[in-house]
């Protein structure tokens, strides 16, 4: 991974994205695509795409909110990102951020 990502066209055709939602969602479709589990830090994207963080969280908030990812947390472990197929629209509007801590 460090040497090169592969990239998702059907992530970078997409318009309702930003750049930076593109960039994220991109580097997890590329290790799924690897068949890896994808239990990326924020403090490791942060560094490595130069981004605050908040906006990766915010990145996170968007991208589940439209259904390209979900998250499954491990208790006392790390999260689990599971991208979404990328051509249907989520509908689950019952979207709740504090989901894992319930």
């Amino acid at each position: 991974m460090a040497t090169f990502i592969l990239h998702t066209q059907q992530v970078w055709d997409r318009t309702d994205l930003s750049l930076q939602e593109k960039t994220i969602l991109n580097y997890c479709w590329a290790w799924k695509a690897r068949g890896n589990a994808i239990t990326v830090s924020d403090t490791f994207l942060s560094s490595f795409y130069g981004l605050t963080q908040k906006e990766i969280t915010d990145v996170w908030i968007n991208l589940q909110a439209l259904g390209l990812i979900k998250i499954e947390y491990i208790p006392a472990g790390p999260r689990i990102i599971l991208p979404q197929p990328l051509d249907t629209k989520s509908e689950d509007t019952s979207f709740d951020i504090f989901d894992h801590l319930y």
